[in-house]
């Protein structure tokens, strides 16, 4: 992983930043600042807020929140890491190259791993609600599962999916849920 952060970013640049860099020429130090840096910092800044609201409450123990909040990680988790495991080991067998991943997690959202990525920040979300302003970090949470679920993640999957999977993608996608679990469909 260090050689890949390293390797993209001395030997040439990530894309979509090369493409970005050609294209605005001479404005590219002005136009990346905003539209790069200033915009991912105010993302990381949202992004944080259940954090920094659960750090500074002043309660002592675990409150009923944070109960909630320690059950639906742990199912966030799972989907995460469950749903990521499946993958890895579908695309370990050379048999299933082309194919589509339909089993276990698979049958009931098409995204488990990003699904159980918002479970983990309802999670942290519940945590923040221990300090008397931490509802207010619902909206890292509506973000994080808005751009998990439309805004970034799984449209750009879905997108590759359907150009290189085809008819067998769109029979997938007929049979499960995008985003949200539910009983698969036949």
């Amino acid at each position: 992983m260090l050689q890949h952060a390293f390797g993209t970013n001395f030997d040439t640049e990530q894309q979509p930043y090369a493409t970005h860099r050609k294209r605005f020429g001479a404005r590219w130090p002005v136009w990346s600042f905003f539209a790069v840096y200033m915009l991912q910092g105010i993302l990381i800044w949202i992004w944080v807020m259940p954090f920094s609201f659960a750090a500074s409450a002043d309660v002592i123990g675990l409150q009923i929140t944070d109960w909630i909040g320690i059950a639906v990680w742990l199912v966030g988790f799972f989907f995460l890491v469950v749903g990521d495991s499946q993958m890895n080991a579908f695309k370990a067998d050379p048999a299933n190259k082309g194919g589509i991943m339909d089993r276990g997690l698979w049958s009931m959202t098409r995204h488990p791993n990003y699904f159980g990525e918002s479970l983990v920040y309802f999670g942290y979300f519940m945590f923040a609600l221990a300090h008397p302003w931490g509802w207010v970090s619902i909206v890292a949470l509506l973000y994080k599962t808005w751009f998990m679920g439309w805004g970034s993640a799984t449209p750009g999957n879905e997108r590759h999916m359907r150009k290189t999977r085809g008819a067998a993608w769109d029979d997938y996608a007929a049979r499960v849920p995008m985003f949200f679990p539910g009983l698969p469909r036949r």
